[in-house]
């Protein structure tokens, strides 16, 4: 009972704090917003007994990454105004065109798993053995291409942060 009770306050926090990230205007309770919701989402991995992953959720995510985005937010100033006017046209039309067959595909892998989480990439390797271990393996042997170019695609985010950030020193 206890656990149910948890798991439906800390899924009731990861939706309302989603909630939160999406319809602040100020883009420092956003972020704020954001940190709230990975909390929840730690405690959801303590619920199912991944214990490195909700700690590598609350410092990485939580921690990390919050702080950073907060870091940028003051680098760029959320004291301007920003223009309404949409400087790429296309921009909503290729969003939806990406969003669309990524969400079908996520659909289509969910049905296809019958909801049983074990089908799921990395999670299927995860059953026998510590969680430490089987995420180390997982992570550094299979995967180890998508998580370097994880890290290359998180260095040019950086760097697009600096790039805007200076963007009234980049001559016209």
């Amino acid at each position: 009972m206890a656990e149910t009770v948890t798991v439906a306050v800390a899924g009731a926090l990861c939706i309302v704090a989603a909630f939160g990230v999406v319809t602040s205007k100020n883009p420092v309770y956003s972020a704020l917003w954001l940190a709230a919701s990975m909390l929840g989402v730690a405690v959801l991995f303590l619920a199912q007994g991944a214990e490195f992953l909700a700690a590598v959720q609350l410092i990485v995510y939580a921690g990390a990454v919050v702080v950073l985005f907060l870091f940028v937010i003051m680098l760029l100033g959320v004291d301007r105004r920003e223009q309404l006017k949409e400087t790429l046209r296309a921009q909503r039309f290729g969003a939806l065109a990406v969003a669309v067959p990524l969400g079908a595909t996520l659909i289509a892998l969910v049905l296809l798993a019958g909801g049983n989480p074990v089908y799921f990439g990395a999670l299927r390797h995860l059953v026998a053995k510590d969680n430490v271990g089987q995420i180390a393996e997982v992570l550094f042997g299979e995967y180890l291409y998508p998580f370097e170019l994880t890290s290359v695609l998180l260095l040019g985010a950086a760097i697009a942060a600096i790039v805007l950030a200076k963007r009234e020193a980049i001559p016209k």
